[in-house]
């Protein structure tokens, strides 16, 4: 996209903040956040009955 002409951030303080990224993907790190979440806390709650 125009938002990202090499098709990447990464490294590229221009880019690469979350100011930018929420201009051009609104709502992406919230919903990568919440996806991280649902996914991670099941997992560690389950290796800590392990222990």
């Amino acid at each position: 996209t125009a938002a990202f002409p090499a098709g990447n951030s990464w490294h590229d303080v221009r880019l690469d903040n979350q100011q930018h990224i929420d201009k051009a993907l609104p709502g992406r790190i919230e919903r990568r956040c919440r996806d991280v979440m649902r996914i991670m806390l099941p997992l560690v709650k389950e290796l800590a009955k392990a222990s």
